[in-house]
């Protein structure tokens, strides 16, 4: 989607940013869309961040869009998807609309294990909310989700297995990619995707366990984190920040 401010002044509607829908919120009355940019990806882009961030201030914006092609993952039974720090924002969307969709008897869709590696345990604040809203959803007769989460560091006390449920496991250390996609394949019933947004390395893995055994039933989907994104790049990034941006039903 594009994003237009009017304050920024008439000439910035010729030079529209893009953006990643990371999540929406549904409720009654105004939608809340969160969206994912770098705030040094342009000087616009760092006003905003800067704004919000630092002083709570919000202005009116025309959303265009959304463009592009989404991924149609409702015909395979297994997904995985490998994902890194806020390369979870990249598929967190897929995630929801596949709860939903099975939830409506719409996709083929029997599990859905999301293999998070964060730098620090505290990372998983970010989204607790939304994991915990997913899983509340995905109460179906399938129960299709499962998270399990890596983290490098914990720089506090709290005992990771505490307020975790059974379908979120949590592991320290980093995770072998490689070995994890193995495993699915080894055991594979049905068609399997894996989805992977990473550091290169990590991509990687994937990629030589994944690639010589792609076909009809065995896809793999290599996901940028955002826009213009360059591939090589690790998807960590410090200055990678999550904005709500509100829009009318």
């Amino acid at each position: 989607m594009y994003l237009w401010l009017p304050h920024a002044g008439f000439r910035s509607c010729f030079q529209l940013l893009p953006f990643y829908v990371a999540y929406w919120d549904d409720a009654p009355g105004p939608r809340i869309l969160y969206v994912l940019t770098r705030p040094r990806a342009s000087s616009l882009s760092t006003r905003l961040y800067l704004r919000e961030w630092l002083h709570r201030r919000r202005q009116p914006a025309l959303l265009l869009g959304p463009y592009g092609r989404s991924i149609d993952f409702s015909p395979f039974g297994t997904i995985v998807f490998i994902v890194e720090d806020i390369g979870m924002l990249r598929v967190l969307p897929y995630i929801r609309m596949l709860v939903q969709a099975s939830e409506e008897r719409r996709t083929m869709v029997r599990k859905l294990k999301i293999v998070w590696q964060m730098q620090d345990f505290d990372h998983q604040c970010w989204l607790g909310d939304w994991m915990q809203d997913l899983l509340d959803l995905d109460r179906g007769e399938f129960k299709i989700l499962e998270f399990r989460l890596y983290y490098l560091t914990k720089t506090t006390s709290v005992d990771p297995g505490d307020a975790f449920g059974e379908r979120i496991k949590l592991c320290q250390g980093p995770l072998m990619a490689g070995e994890i996609v193995q495993a699915h394949l080894s055991k594979r019933r049905g068609k399997l995707a894996v989805g992977v947004c990473a550091r290169q390395s990590i991509r990687q893995q994937v990629q030589d366990v994944v690639q010589p055994r792609t076909g009809p039933d065995i896809k793999l989907f290599d996901l940028d984190l955002g826009p213009g994104h360059v591939r090589e790049a690790p998807c960590r990034n410090k200055d990678t920040a999550t904005a709500p941006a509100s829009s009318d039903p």
